[in-house]
């Protein structure tokens, strides 16, 4: 399987204060990939009549001029980057169809909303929805803290589930991209129960719908999962995520939510179409 390798990247800004980091990790992991950069910021705000033409003027004055600000900072760190604000009143949509049009592999945007304030455990509406529809790899960063020098390796939490095979050489093409080491975070599929006096253990699928003292069982495992595999986590490390496991009915899928909620490193997500495309050349391979 070949995968295509990325060489732009379509880098989401709502030009917020939770933004102000975004200059920084797409110089950041457009260097570490060898990439071209494509700044985008949506407006959602539609000429409706319903405010005055000067404060709209003002408005899209103040964009502009804060777009070009991260633009600029991006293109003194030696990155190539264009810059573009679009006009949709829907973001995410702005957002596929601009990385379409410029072709884009993959699409950078921010953890955090406009409105997350101090909330870093929180994730935004738009990444949420980005991973449900987009075709291509979305790179979630933490903005709220700042990006490293460089990235050491590519984490790839392994499970013996369907998507594993593919999973597996996305990541080993990704990481000889970025001229890094994979490395597979091993989960295991049985986990043993805490109220289980005989220290029996069962497949975490089945475990899902159990409960002990009011809660699930599933979220017990996935907290387990998930603490596991964030301690292994280092802040330089790349995280690669498989989005149909993202608020997903099983164990996995709820470890997959929450490792994406309270890493605080860089993930690739791999959303559920761009797996399915890629699904079978490793069938017929």
């Amino acid at each position: 399987m070949d995968t295509d390798r990325i060489t732009r990247l379509l880098v989401a800004t709502d030009l917020s204060q939770n933004s102000s980091r975004i200059p920084d990790y797409a110089s950041c992991l457009a260097k570490a990939l060898g990439a071209e950069v494509t700044l985008t910021f949506v407006d959602p705000l539609a000429d409706d009549g319903s405010g005055s033409e000067g404060h709209m003027s003002e408005y899209r004055s103040a964009c502009r001029e804060a777009l070009e600000q991260q633009r600029r900072a991006i293109a003194d760190s030696g990155v190539a980057v264009e810059a573009q604000a679009i006009r949709e009143n829907f973001v995410v949509s702005g957002l596929l169809q601009a990385t379409r049009r410029c072709g884009a592999e993959a699409i950078v945007v921010s953890r955090l909303g406009a409105h997350a304030g101090d909330q870093p455990h929180l994730v935004g509406s738009t990444p949420l929805r980005l991973l449900r529809q987009a075709e291509v790899p979305v790179i979630i960063v933490p903005t709220h803290v700042a990006p490293p020098e460089r990235f050491c390796s590519l984490a790839l939490p392994v499970v013996a589930d369907g998507s594993l095979a593919v999973a597996l050489e996305i990541g080993r093409q990704l990481a000889a991209q970025l001229e890094l080491p994979l490395r597979p975070l091993r989960v295991r599929r049985r986990v043993t129960m805490p109220f289980s006096a005989a220290g029996s253990s069962l497949p975490a699928p089945e475990a899902a719908s159990w409960t002990h003292h009011g809660v699930e069982i599933r979220d017990i495992l996935a907290q387990r999962i998930t603490s596991t595999i964030i301690g292994e986590l280092a802040p330089s490390d790349l995280l690669i995520v498989v989005a149909c496991d993202i608020d997903g009915p099983s164990v996995l899928g709820s470890a997959a939510d929450r490792m994406l909620r309270q890493s605080m490193v860089t993930t690739i997500v791999l959303p559920r179409d761009y797996l399915l495309i890629h699904q079978r050349f490793v069938d017929s391979e």
